[in-house]
């Protein structure tokens, strides 16, 4: 089709995968899945602000009280992160196998202060190049065969 469409369907794998914690994720995969979830929350805001001629979305600690349009775009968004967590779980699990992790890691990014650190150390860095005990390289390069 298109180079959109393939950009659209990469950013959107994690959910027609739901819940597939098994093999590996690349760093361009994992980085489309989160801009794919923002532009969805832009688009939401976006959305809203047109509706209610410039308002800008409620607090939301008061819960779903205002408007209807307020109360549309906060449910909206909050139904978009509830179905993105196990996908976002699934596709972190697989970016870490990547790199040799076990998904269990991922509780290291809970720390208080430093398990941000932790996070984008994780999710930047290279994946392991070849297969790994998670699987095939998911870029297709085996190192191995250049040798041969």
């Amino acid at each position: 089709m298109g180079r959109w469409h393939d950009l659209f369907l990469l950013a959107t794998e994690p959910y027609r995968n739901y819940g597939s914690f098994s093999g590996r994720a690349r760093q361009r995969d994992y980085f489309l899945f989160i801009a794919f979830q923002w532009l969805v929350i832009v688009c939401i805001a976006i959305l809203h602000r047109v509706l209610t001629g410039g308002a800008r979305l409620p607090d939301p600690e008061q819960g779903l009280h205002g408007s209807l349009p307020d109360q549309l775009a906060v449910a909206a968004t909050l139904l978009f992160i509830l179905a993105s967590i196990v996908p976002w779980l699934a596709v972190s699990t697989r970016r870490l196998h990547d790199r040799g992790y076990r998904g269990w890691i991922m509780v290291r990014w809970f720390l208080p202060y430093v398990g941000l650190l932790f996070m984008l150390w994780d999710l930047l860095r290279a994946g392991d190049r070849g297969p790994n005990a998670f699987g095939p390289d998911p870029r297709g390069v085996n190192f191995d065969d250049w040798f041969e």
